[in-house]
């Protein structure tokens, strides 16, 4: 377990120092979220919660929130 604790805490720290893109938001999320499915680990759900908000604070809103004009033009209705 302590391991697991240091590995999220590195990544916590990598989060914090390196810009982010999209894919690296979507992985650290999906690392750090079944961890608050288990039972007795409050270290490490401590550990990636840190980790998930240090990625939620550095996330580049405008990429997460905004979708590409690329999308919107292939994007097109379907009628039931």
């Amino acid at each position: 377990m302590n391991n697991a604790c240091q590995l999220l805490d590195l990544l916590n720290e990598f989060a914090a120092k390196e810009a982010l893109t999209d894919t690296i938001i979507l992985e650290l999320t999906a690392i750090n979220l079944p961890t608050f499915f288990v039972d007795n680990v409050s270290e490490l759900q401590l550990s990636a919660l840190n980790t998930i908000r240090t990625v939620t604070i550095t996330c580049p809103f405008s990429s997460c929130l905004t979708s590409p004009s690329s999308y919107s033009r292939g994007f097109r209705s379907i009628e039931l």
